[in-house]
């Protein structure tokens, strides 16, 4: 099979031209006919009997023909696409051309991102104020208090009120300005009062309330919230008390060490300040390079295209629907719509601001990438699939061939790329 670029232009279209050789077409060809000869009966011929000739004149060539060209599409696209470093956004299959005796031929036209011009001055010597977590041993305490935390029991509490620290299983429904918004209504949450897992001082006006009783709580959502829509809105939500549990964390003692994968409490201050550190340095570096790319986002005033952010929204159901398998394998994405009462419309809708801002920042750095010529090597790209393989317990080169097989390849070296135009922006 040979793989083949035809065309290429700075709108995004890419043509690729696979051919395959003309004894593949015999193949297929036979194929059609040993499947077709097994059901069709024809009056003088035993069933399975009949001769190519026959049912070729029965039937019409050109049955033989279409049923071929979606053998040879079947069998080939799959590898054929493995072969293809560009990522499609879209793709179809166009031109198919067979002649017995002949190569067989076929083009995959994908679309991709476009390119457009960006000025420089959009991108260098880019001015942002970000002040950098600091590290503490307040952090520290705060791992070890965590980690007691999950490991605690919790006992429920009949008669008192809502204290901090304790977890109040709610019924809420939010709205804003009197009507109720997707995502805003939960059954028997568990929620930690004092874990600002809610917005704004949502988990405070929970305090002193006791089971049974009903609030309406208002709290406001932060002007920076994931979905636009309710950013900077004023919400009011319907509480009411189901239960109240008390936290009850474990005292810092051998069986606890133990339960924990600790020998002391030495051991386990040491591994948590460590990992704490990291995590700040990885907030550190995450959050500058977020207020770098926003900041040459805004600066290029530049929309990334609709295919962008709609491949982006299958992208993030696809991964629903994978983590919806992992937990409940025989539940189906209609099910799923039906247990969070929405539609597959609703959810996408739910998904467009994530994605739209993912395909904006895409959309900016790959065209900053084409005009300063960054690429990733293969010297990047293997020590990625390192530090990947590290943290998988995997070795890098059966990770290498697992990635190869797949045909993920395109996938990891543009995330090289995107990492190395963000390094370039710093």
């Amino acid at each position: 099979m040979q793989v083949n670029e035809m065309e290429r232009n700075s709108e995004g279209k890419v043509v690729y031209k696979i051919t395959l050789p003309s004894k593949k077409v015999d193949e297929a060809i036979e194929r059609v006919y040993k499947d077709l000869v097994k059901i069709v009966n024809i009056p003088g011929f035993r069933k399975g009997k009949v001769p190519k000739k026959v049912l070729e004149v029965r039937v019409g060539k050109e049955y033989f023909q279409e049923e071929a060209k979606k053998i040879l599409v079947e069998e080939s696209y799959y590898e054929a696409f493995k072969k293809i470093e560009d990522k499609a956004l879209s793709q179809e299959i166009d031109n198919l051309d067979l002649t017995v005796g002949k190569d067989f031929t076929y083009e995959i036209k994908l679309e991709t991102i476009p390119e457009v011009d960006i000025k420089s001055e959009s991108y260098k010597g880019l001015e942002i104020k970000f002040t950098p977590e600091a590290f503490s041993d307040d952090k520290v305490e705060k791992a070890i208090e965590d980690l007691r935390k999950r490991h605690a029991e919790q006992d429920e509490k009949k008669d008192g009120a809502i204290e901090k620290g304790d977890v109040a299983i709610i019924d809420f429904l939010g709205k804003v300005d009197g009507t109720p918004f997707e995502g805003g209504e939960g059954k028997d949450y568990s929620l930690e009062i004092g874990s600002k897992t809610f917005i704004d001082n949502f988990e405070d006006q929970l305090i002193g309330l006791k089971v049974g009783d009903k609030k309406d709580v208002k709290a406001t959502f932060p002007e920076d919230y994931r979905e636009e829509k309710l950013a900077g809105k004023e919400a009011t939500f319907e509480v009411e008390i189901k239960m109240i549990k008390e936290m009850k964390l474990p005292e810092i003692n051998e069986e606890f060490l133990k339960k924990v994968n600790y020998k002391t409490e030495e051991e386990m201050k040491k591994d948590l300040e460590k990992k704490t550190k990291e995590m700040v340095e990885n907030n550190n570096k995450v959050g500058l390079e977020n207020k770098l790319v926003d900041a040459a986002v805004e600066n290029s005033k530049i929309e990334a295209p609709e295919k962008m952010v709609e491949y982006l929204i299958d992208k993030q159901i696809e991964e629903i629907e994978q983590n919806m398998k992992k937990y409940f394998p025989h539940m189906t994405i209609n099910d799923y719509l039906k247990a969070i009462n929405t539609t597959m419309e609703n959810l996408r809708d739910q998904q467009r601001d994530k994605a739209k801002k993912q395909a904006q920042a895409e959309f900016v750095l790959k065209n900053i990438a084409r005009i300063e010529k960054i690429e990733a090597t293969e010297e990047d790209v293997k020590g990625h699939i390192e530090k990947m393989a590290e943290g998988m317990n995997q070795k890098p080169d059966k990770l290498m061939e697992v990635i190869e097989m797949q045909g993920n390849m395109k996938f990891v070296k543009e995330e090289v790329q995107l990492q190395k135009t963000v390094d370039f922006l710093k």
